[in-house]
């Protein structure tokens, strides 16, 4: 990831650009070692507000690895809920693993993740989460990538509804009532007015 990113930016660099404009960008790393200013802008608050009417005075939200805690944070703080639990993962040969769990489980989960592609992650997450007594899952992403169809595997392991934003096309012919595509023009318009 990290070679693609830097070449990437070594092309803007060389091309003349001067700014880029992204949107939840998946490493900081990969912002703070960008040849050219990248600018990382936050779904949190347009997915949130979209979610707003799943969340429940006792919804947990959950992140599905260390690194997607602080988005996790921001987009519950926008529905004023603050019961964050959190997943340790680890690389393994064998692929990824997801370790401890550090706290609470309620019957509702909202599960926080900015990229959806195979599932693989998510799978694990909410698999255990089943385990720990969650009856409903809810998955919000930043970005749906649907390259295979493994994620479907969601339906199967607890998860009622997957919103994702706009932020890139969904490939093939992907419909479900279930997956739900939140736009974020006004996040990128806003930027652009300020």
């Amino acid at each position: 990831e990290s070679w693609g990113v830097k070449w990437l930016g070594e092309v803007c660099a060389a091309s003349g650009v001067d700014e880029v404009v992204t949107v939840d960008v998946h490493s900081r790393a990969a912002v703070d070692n960008f040849k050219v200013p990248l600018n990382s802008l936050l779904a949190a608050e347009v997915l949130a507000k979209a979610l707003k009417p799943e969340f429940e005075p006792s919804t947990i939200c959950v992140a599905p690895d260390e690194g997607a805690i602080d988005n996790c944070a921001k987009f519950c703080s926008y529905n004023s809920n603050n019961k964050i639990s959190h997943f340790k993962k680890e690389r393994q040969e064998s692929g990824i693993k997801l370790l401890d769990f550090y706290g609470e489980v309620a019957p509702r989960v909202i599960l926080v993740d900015d990229v959806l592609d195979t599932g693989g992650t998510l799978l694990q997450a909410c698999t255990k989460l089943q385990e720990k007594g969650a009856q409903e899952i809810i998955v919000v992403v930043t970005h749906g990538l649907f390259s295979t169809p493994a994620w479907t595997r969601l339906w199967d392991v607890g998860v009622k509804r997957i919103y994702c934003s706009d932020s890139n096309p969904l490939v093939g012919n992907i419909k479900s009532p279930n997956l739900i595509i939140i736009p974020i023009k006004e996040l990128i318009v806003e930027y652009f007015l300020h």
